[in-house]
């Protein structure tokens, strides 16, 4: 009895798989990689908006890298918490930073009406200190002379 109905089943995959084309499997395939895409970029979305609120505009990208060949070339803006971006002249960064230029040699942005030629660097950017509203001598000890 196991074995018929095994064999039944045996029988009903072979024919189902027979019905699946090269082609289907391309179309799952290539469907998967769209939504893989999808959420990678909704993730990254999410972080570039969480980095846009917290950076302010006290901290400029640096540029990471510029790939591309004449004028189709895309910088990859590196923040000071580590979150990086690509993007092309035209687009905007987070902190309100518009990328308006794009050389091999030099990137330039603009934000709320001024230029800022940015640097390159591997480096995350570090975020300059707040002042601070502690005095900056030191304070004597008890007890001491």
């Amino acid at each position: 009895m196991e074995n018929k109905l095994a064999l039944g089943l045996l029988a009903l995959g072979t024919s189902a798989l027979a019905s699946v084309t090269v082609q289907d499997i391309s179309t799952i395939q290539g469907e998967t990689l769209r939504l893989k895409a999808e959420l990678a970029k909704a993730t990254v979305q999410k972080q570039l908006d969480e980095t846009g609120k917290s950076e302010g505009s006290s901290t400029a990208p640096v540029v990471k890298a510029v790939v591309g060949v004449g004028a189709a070339l895309i910088a990859t803006f590196v923040y000071s918490n580590g979150t990086s971006v690509d993007a092309r002249v035209g687009d905007t960064l987070p902190g309100g930073y518009r990328v308006v230029e794009i050389l091999s040699n030099r990137v330039t942005l603009s934000q709320a009406g001024r230029r800022l030629v940015v640097g390159f660097s591997a480096e995350v950017p570090v975020t300059p200190p707040q002042p601070s509203t502690s005095p900056s001598f030191p304070l004597p000890v008890r007890g001491a002379p």
